[in-house]
């Protein structure tokens, strides 16, 4: 059974190389976005910003250059299965015919709780790492944003065990594993309503041009022979490449108190409902990226405090497949609608030096996909530079299975 962990894994990291760029709802691009629960719609400050809601470009000065690394892993594989597989692969390797029968009937309960574990689970593994740059010249933006999922499952149907040879016929198991890479470049300004009406001076308005492209790969393979010969299975991938380019855009609004300490953000994302069409690729599908709506708010009642909350307002589907109980491999099913809250202290701002703590959990009211996660990050502005980190885990589960990310960014700013 060790073969079969090797080939899932041999799956992942082959659908890693294709996945190059991807795009789907409010990622948490910026570490200090990140750090507070994903909050970021109505703060939005800096280059990155713009990904977030466009209208955060109005009012701001100056110039700053972002670039920004998240990794996210979230897996089903936890030392009580791999411990599982390893005694059943020891079973599969003794030829002591005087314990044959007690072998065959261990090997069938290990078989059987391997099974139980595998099969439940929406994916085993599920890596999603990020890139992001920004640069932002007064109320004018440019930035590219990389999300990317790769993810791989396993079904596990009823087995049968040969004592005499030590092999597995697996019936109709198998592996799958998804690749999607969407990428988008945007181009975004944001303007303060006053300058056409004094009383609208209380609201900005934003928006964001972007040109949208990827591609999108699939894999399955059934275990349908001895697990020895099963990892010698060619898995072919075409040459990755950028298959089609769409265009969309991204609206977005905010108000701002006459005070400053009170701001709520509106965003919507994906207007034109762009797609990704790999279909004429080798293992390639279709991906559609449906719009998606966030609401948020600022508060800051002291100069050193301040707190955000976000909250989608439609449900989104997700671009990852999965495979359920049954075996029947599926796409775009499991739903998304998140909310964040976050605390930002800053003991220590003054112009070229600031230390703030962020402290944050994000939450899912979407039962089918309720990953909650708490959050914190770190930021540090010295002279001309300023780097950020944050950090997550999913609340609640096992350690090694929960869902764990961390994110980091460096900016130059003057």
């Amino acid at each position: 059974m060790k073969r079969f962990i090797i080939l899932l894994s041999v799956t992942v990291i082959t659908l890693a190389f294709c996945a190059i760029l991807s795009a789907d709802g409010y990622r948490g691009l910026n570490s200090r976005a990140a750090g507070l629960g994903g909050a970021y719609v109505a703060l939005g400050e800096g280059s990155l910003g713009a990904y977030y809601n466009p209208a955060c470009l109005a009012g701001q000065k100056s110039f700053d250059l972002t670039i920004g690394i998240t990794a996210k892993l979230d897996n089903y594989i936890n030392n009580d299965m791999v411990d599982d597989f390893n005694d059943l692969s020891d079973l599969l390797k003794s030829n002591n015919p005087l314990t044959a029968a007690n072998d065959y009937a261990r090997a069938l309960v290990l078989f059987n709780k391997i099974q139980n574990q595998v099969n439940p689970a929406p994916y085993l593994v599920n890596i999603e790492p990020d890139v992001a740059f920004g640069l932002r010249f007064a109320n004018f933006g440019l930035y590219a944003a990389s999300t990317n999922y790769v993810q791989g499952s396993a079904y596990l149907d009823t087995v049968a065990l040969n004592t005499i040879t030590n092999d597995i016929h697996a019936g109709t198991s198998y592996i799958a594993g998804v690749g999607i890479a969407v990428g988008e470049i945007g181009i975004g300004a944001g303007f303060n309503l006053g300058k056409l009406s004094e009383p609208l001076k209380c609201l900005d308005l934003g928006l964001n041009l972007k040109g949208i492209g990827g591609t999108s790969k699939n894999i399955r393979k059934s275990i349908d022979k001895n697990l020895d010969d099963f990892a010698k299975d060619d898995l072919e991938v075409d040459d990755i490449q950028m298959d089609n380019i769409e265009f969309s855009a991204d609206l977005g609004l905010r108000y701002t108190s006459k005070d400053g300490k009170f701001i709520v953000g509106l965003s919507a994302k994906n207007l034109t409902s762009p797609k990704i069409d790999s279909s004429s690729e080798t293992n390639g599908g279709i991906v559609k990226i449906k719009p998606s709506a966030r609401i948020g708010i600022c508060w800051k009642p002291f100069e050193r405090i301040t707190f955000v909350a976000d909250a989608d307002i439609i449900k989104n589907k997700t671009t990852i497949s999965g495979i359920r109980n049954d075996g029947v491999y599926y796409a775009n099913d499991i739903e998304s609608q998140k909310a964040g809250i976050g605390l930002e202290l800053r003991p220590f701002n003054w112009k070229r030096f600031d230390l703030p703590f962020r402290f944050g959990y994000q939450f899912s009211s979407s039962p089918s996909n309720s990953n909650d996660m708490i959050t914190a990050g770190i930021g540090l502005k010295f002279l001309f530079i300023k780097i950020d980190v944050a950090a997550g885990i999913q609340d609640g589960m096992k350690y090694e299975e929960r869902e764990k990310f961390i994110n980091s960014n460096i900016s130059l700013f003057w």
